[in-house]
């Protein structure tokens, strides 16, 4: 078979699969697949290949490689224990390394081998890690000259700001925090002035008391041409709107040159300072000044007054919403305002594949919102509801409203009644996997016998109990009304 079939062929193919085929099958062969030596993906492959790519492929082509993706610190590990070098020292070439998920703590070495090391040449890094890496301050550490574009998934903002010491060379950061606590960042950045950082993104998954932490870092990038923030905030002293957003001590009048900004930013105001209640349309009138038309970012807004009269809730974002998952969303959404007027808003929403349903005033979600729901957020996947949430009369009643992108559903309040229950299960018909109390389960189905759902929930392939009775509920009647799940 002539060469050029051959590698039609093989370029429909993983390249670690045909690495995996034709190694060391003939000097022909060799020839042909030294193409495919360059980038190496062991992200989600057969175990016998994962196993021989490390033990003997690697080793092998070392010299080749300058992209390796991993899917966990196993991998990582398994890697290194066929060898005595470090990772850098083992591919010298390297250009390009991802850890998609590291579980245990010992993030502290993958960083120092990776980074924080002369000998290092990445250039681009994508890590995800769960464990904290405070070690790697209590010792002096080289800074990496190459690092340009770095992503990365971490447990405290205070890890974050302290590599960015080690990074004076990025142009590119994507940041994924889930705490942020109190402190003081210009004690942890030392010696970073980021000359070459033009963008940034930063999503924090947990709400928080300090923006202002946030909002001294972003005042050092003065060179960011494009910038995404995706921050919950409670107890705050002044509710973010466009106003607080331009005021001089804060971050935006400082970044001359961005030109992209795209956000969404929600703030709990605390009940302990009295505020004017602000309406929707008093804060999106703050983003018609001249600094936000100037700049031409569409911007929508939505205020939901907590019911006590002394909090409430500022939801304010770019358009089009950039972000997977949309948190902590009333039917006061339905009302949402635009600081520009036009009749196409059907792509505002497209990128929302995660939806956290949740009312602090426990109002009901109505016909309209869902409909709102049905025709914009055309991706959605994953629907969640909070404790305390119902549906209107209308909605219960009327069963032709449905969500036929969700495959699943979270619908975990022990106390929902087992009208609201059923009228959510019947809104989402092409559901997947289910999450619920199992007592609730036992209810809504009428004990596995309800005729109404009896489709729906033949299509189900996992159900996960929120509770710990799960297994009272195991009985025949329940795999006879769920046929399909997964064993």
């Amino acid at each position: 078979m002539p060469n050029e079939i051959l590698i039609m062929i093989m370029d429909s193919l993983p390249a670690i699969h045909v690495l995996y085929s034709f190694f060391c099958v003939n000097k022909r062969y060799h020839q042909i697949i030294r193409r495919y030596m360059h980038q190496i993906n062991l992200a989600d492959v057969d175990p016998h290949i994962k196993e021989y790519s490390c033990s003997t492929l690697l080793p092998a082509i070392r010299l080749n490689i300058q992209s390796l993706i991993l899917d966990d610190f196993e991998t990582f590990q398994k890697i290194l224990s066929f060898n005595s070098k470090t990772i850098t020292q083992l591919f010298p070439y390297l250009r390009h390394f991802e850890i998609l998920e590291i579980t245990n703590l010992k993030s502290d070495a993958v960083f120092r081998d990776l980074l924080l090391c002369d000998e290092s040449r990445i250039e681009i890094l994508n890590m995800k890690c769960n464990g904290s890496i405070v070690q790697l301050q209590d010792q002096q550490q080289d800074s990496s000259r190459t690092l340009r574009k770095l992503t990365l998934t971490l447990e405290n903002y205070n890890d974050f700001l302290y590599l960015l010491n080690y990074m004076p060379a990025l142009e590119y950061l994507d940041v994924k925090a889930h705490n942020i606590n109190d402190g003081e960042d210009l004690y942890l950045i030392t010696s970073n002035k980021f000359h070459y950082l033009t963008e940034f993104h930063f999503i924090l998954a947990k709400m928080t008391m300090y923006f202002n932490r946030i909002n001294s870092l972003l005042s050092l990038f003065y060179k960011l041409e494009r910038l995404s923030l995706n921050i919950m905030c409670f107890e705050c002293q002044q509710y973010i709107d466009g106003y607080y957003l331009i005021e001089s001590h804060n971050f935006l009048p400082k970044l001359k040159n961005l030109i992209d900004f795209e956000f969404y930013l929600l703030s709990i105001t605390s009940s302990d300072i009295i505020i004017m209640n602000p309406t929707t349309a008093y804060v999106i009138q703050t983003f018609q000044s001249e600094y936000w038309l100037k700049t031409g970012w569409k911007i929508g807004c939505f205020v939901n007054p907590v019911r006590d009269g002394l909090r409430f809730e500022c939801h304010v974002f770019s358009l089009p919403f950039k972000y997977e998952r949309f948190s902590f969303m009333p039917d006061t959404f339905l009302n949402y305002k635009k600081n520009y007027l036009t009749v196409m808003a059907c792509c505002n929403w497209i990128n929302v594949r995660f939806l956290f349903l949740h009312d602090v005033n426990h109002r009901q979600y109505s016909v309209e919102f869902f409909k709102l729901i049905e025709k914009d957020f055309r991706n959605l996947k994953t629907l969640c509801m909070n404790k305390g949430c119902s549906l209107n009369d209308q909605l219960i009643h009327d069963r032709r409203l449905t969500l036929n992108t969700v495959n699943i559903l979270a619908v975990d309040d022990e106390n929902m009644s087992k009208d609201f229950g059923k009228r959510m299960l019947l809104m989402v018909p092409n559901i997947k996997i289910l999450i619920i109390c199992s007592r609730n389960l036992m209810e809504i189905t009428n004990n596995f016998s309800d005729q109404d759902l009896r489709i729906i929930c033949s299509n189900i392939l996992k159900v996960a109990h929120s509770d710990d009775n799960g297994n009272l509920i195991q009985s025949k009647e329940y795999f006879d009304y769920f046929p399909n799940l997964l064993k």
